[in-house]
């Protein structure tokens, strides 16, 4: 089966309506657009899975993510009190095949290497997992967090295998850090807030295009627009251009993160199969801010 934009349209029409799966079942999805992460010699999806997500008691939500190419998941210690790294594990436990086909992500609030030591043992655990693909600081405020004593306990996880790269989530300060982290040179990746509100925001833009030309990854989070700008709420004008088109505003909110060549992947919290098909929908769609959508 061959799909098409009408496809995923038609399917998200009767998402609307409550229903199952459904189409995304019959056959395979387009393949998502993906960009390179860095310096790092790869290629993520665009749309990614994050949040705090109780993926324990929807394991099945889980495949079809999978199913439909999301192939990057960032997950927490704390998302769900647990249960969002515990879900995973309990997935790849009955998926093992898919797991080399996820770049998986987890983070930590540990700042000494005792600490990360402490928070990458645990979450090993509860990902049934012997190494995860990305191991981020998170909520890096401050760029003095980003300490010497970091980078070599960085070095020596990756050595041992138990990490791939590393990097950290920034959802305040947020170009402070990443201007900082450009400067560093062993910084792989980072998560950063941004949406269609903080896309105005000319320090912010700045220090994303200085972590680009260091190669360092990066993905976005906070897809809705919690956080603003420094000029308050922002223009709405970047949406209207989607809406105007028949997205959705959840979906010119994606749209608008998308059009920074910088940002990697958007980490998006997918709750329902409605919600994958809605985030599929704008992914796939390739034209550009500003132009028509094609006939």
């Amino acid at each position: 089966m061959k799909w098409t934009r009408r496809d995923f349209l038609r399917a998200l029409s009767v998402a609307g309506a409550g229903s199952a799966l459904g189409p995304l079942a019959a056959g395979a999805p387009p393949v998502l657009p993906a960009r390179p992460f860095g310096k790092t010699g790869l290629k993520l999806p665009i749309l990614g899975l994050g949040g705090p997500v109780d993926w324990t008691t929807n394991l099945p939500l889980l495949k079809q993510v999978f199913d439909a190419g999301v192939a990057h998941w960032d997950t927490a210690p704390d998302d769900a009190a647990g249960k969002g790294e515990q879900g995973i594990g309990q997935y790849f436990q009955r998926h093992a095949g898919d797991r080399p086909r996820v770049f998986l992500a987890t983070k930590t609030t540990g700042r000494t290497a005792l600490q990360l030591d402490e928070s990458l043992h645990q979450s090993l655990s509860r990902l049934r997992a012997h190494s995860v693909d990305w191991f981020c600081l998170q909520d890096v405020s401050q760029p003095a967090e980003l300490t010497g004593e970091i980078q070599t306990w960085a070095a020596r996880a990756k050595a041992q295998r138990r990490i791939g790269f590393f990097g950290f989530s920034t959802p305040t300060n947020m170009a402070a850090c990443l201007a900082a982290a450009a400067k560093l040179g062993w910084v792989d990746g980072i998560q950063t807030a941004y949406n269609y509100r903080l896309a105005e925001d000319e320090e912010l833009a700045a220090a994303l295009a200085a972590c680009a030309a260091a190669g360092i990854g990066l993905t976005a989070a906070d897809p809705y627009g919690s956080r603003a700008g420094p000029a308050g709420e922002g223009s709405t004008s970047s949406l209207d251009q989607f809406v105007d088109r028949g997205f959705s505003v959840p979906q010119a909110k994606l749209k608008v993160v998308w059009e920074n060549p910088h940002v990697t992947t958007l980490c998006v919290p997918i709750r329902t199969p409605g919600e994958l098909r809605a985030c599929l929908v704008a992914a796939l769609d390739k034209s550009p801010l500003g132009l028509p959508a094609a006939p």
